[in-house]
């Protein structure tokens, strides 16, 4: 992130940098970026097997085992919340939850959206925010929309757990 050499220059520091482009030279799929960190926490914490979740714009799974690292992005995450609210709105998020809590989950977009090709694809994997299309949750009020929202993200990573889904049809 940001301008390497502009850091290196200011800081007078060794620089490492363009993690991405190493990952996928070297077999991966350029994120996520914090497995080596989660080894060395599962390390320094003298953990068992483990596993990381990361709730970003994307959300991520660094399974840690024993020597083995596995990797992968599970799905949407906040960037959805955040542009739901900050598009019908104009907030920035929605502070503990408050309006998801109002909402009712649309089980049927939720089916509708895990049925994406994303969801068929085994680890590693990787998404960007523009692979996976929102817009029918923008057909319901703001409080249904984030409930919904919530239920697909939570599904998204449940789902990732298994490694290998067998379906994403959910109630």
């Amino acid at each position: 992130l940001g301008d390497a050499k502009r850091i290196y220059n200011f800081f007078k520091i060794k620089t490492i940098y363009d993690f991405r482009s190493n990952d996928i030279i070297n077999g991966g799929c350029g994120a996520p970026l914090t497995p080596v960190f989660h080894r060395l926490l599962k390390n320094k914490y003298k953990m068992k097997n483990v596993v990381f979740v990361n709730l970003g714009g994307i959300s991520n799974l660094t399974y840690v085992a024993n020597n083995t690292i596995n990797a992968f992005d599970c799905g949407p995450c906040c960037w959805v919340l955040n542009d739901l609210i900050k598009d019908k709105l104009n907030k920035s998020f929605d502070l503990n939850g408050q309006l998801a809590l109002k909402g009712k989950t649309n089980f049927k977009i939720v089916n509708s959206l895990l049925k994406h090709a994303y969801f068929e694809i085994k680890p590693p994997k990787s998404l960007d925010r523009m692979e996976i299309e929102i817009d029918q949750l923008y057909n319901l009020d703001i409080c249904d929309a984030l409930a919904t929202a919530n239920t697909f993200i939570a599904e998204t990573i449940f789902i990732s757990n298994t490694l290998s889904p067998k379906t994403n049809t959910i109630y």
